[in-house]
């Protein structure tokens, strides 16, 4: 039985739409917007019921982005990641929200303390942003540090997310 496919944009004002891949009922693939790199495959034809996994997840991202809902979870699909790859990634899951992390310390998460370059380059080809939030890893020395989407998103991010925890969005 085939695997079935779903695809999905989501808004983000002020950025644009980004898209969402979802393989069974796992996200296989997040791009930010204006970051489709070729990978992502054509929207799906119907008979496909409404909403699509996609279209729910791309829903769940929205209201996220507008502060109107908490941090969406979602399965991601891993097991295709390399074993270092996969747990930089969870243990950059695991930042709270509104809190930041330096690469360091998520090098030393992750196992291997004295792989800190090795973990910026995971976050910087992280296949899940917003949903694995990249954008709460930041320099030892301070700073935002770069991000897939820019820094520009990086401090809307960064900025969204210390509202919400204080309770200054609704």
């Amino acid at each position: 039985m085939a695997v079935r496919q779903t695809l999905a944009e989501f808004r983000w004002p002020p950025f644009g739409a980004g898209r969402v891949l979802i393989m069974g009922s796992l996200v296989r693939r997040v791009w930010l917007p204006g970051l489709f790199d070729g990978e992502a495959p054509p929207p799906p034809e119907p008979p496909f019921p409404r909403p699509t996994p996609a279209e729910m997840l791309a829903g769940e991202l929205e209201r996220w982005l507008a502060g109107k809902a908490p941090w969406p979870a979602a399965d991601l699909e891993m097991d295709r990641l390399p074993p270092f790859t996969r747990a930089v990634l969870l243990a950059c899951r695991a930042i709270p929200t509104g809190e930041t992390c330096s690469y360091a310390d998520l090098a030393g998460k992750a196992g291997r303390p004295k792989a800190t370059r090795a973990a910026g380059n995971v976050m910087a080809r992280n296949p899940f942003p917003l949903l694995i939030p990249c954008h709460r890893v930041v320099p030892s020395a301070g700073g935002l540090g770069s991000y897939q989407g820019g820094t520009e998103m990086k401090g809307w991010l960064r900025d969204l997310e210390l509202r919400s925890r204080a309770g200054t969005i609704q």
